[in-house]
């Protein structure tokens, strides 16, 4: 598996060279996120790519990236807004701009939410 950024009229690609070959452009990338020790999924604001590599060969590339969790990744720029629930007053959602100018909302903690902020 060969990881590598290419840049074309001043966009940065991710190239991923491997069984497969996939290129995307680094700021079309929504949110990574891991499915099992092998494979990670690609979200961007087209479609998704499932890509047999771990997160942490990526994730080296990504400068505009935050960590929700530690399989979860999401690219600052598509970051709506923060929202504690109105039930749970120690959860929070978390809105992202995602594939095909849709929101996709996430559920997580007050810690998660608190170490999401001091990363932005």
């Amino acid at each position: 598996m060969e990881i590598s950024t290419t840049i074309l009229d001043n966009i940065t690609f991710l190239t991923i060279k491997g069984t497969e070959y996939h290129q995307m452009p680094i700021n079309n990338i929504v949110a990574i996120q891991v499915i099992d020790s092998k494979y990670v999924e690609i979200t961007t604001t087209c479609n998704k790519h499932y890509v047999l590599t771990p997160l942490k060969s990526i994730s080296i590339y990504l400068d505009n990236f935050v960590t929700v969790n530690k399989g979860f990744i999401v690219n600052k720029y598509y970051i709506v807004k923060l929202v504690k629930q109105e039930k749970d007053k120690t959860k929070y959602n978390l809105v992202l701009r995602g594939p095909a100018n849709g929101f996709w909302t996430i559920e997580i903690s007050d810690y998660l939410a608190k170490r999401l902020l001091e990363q932005l």
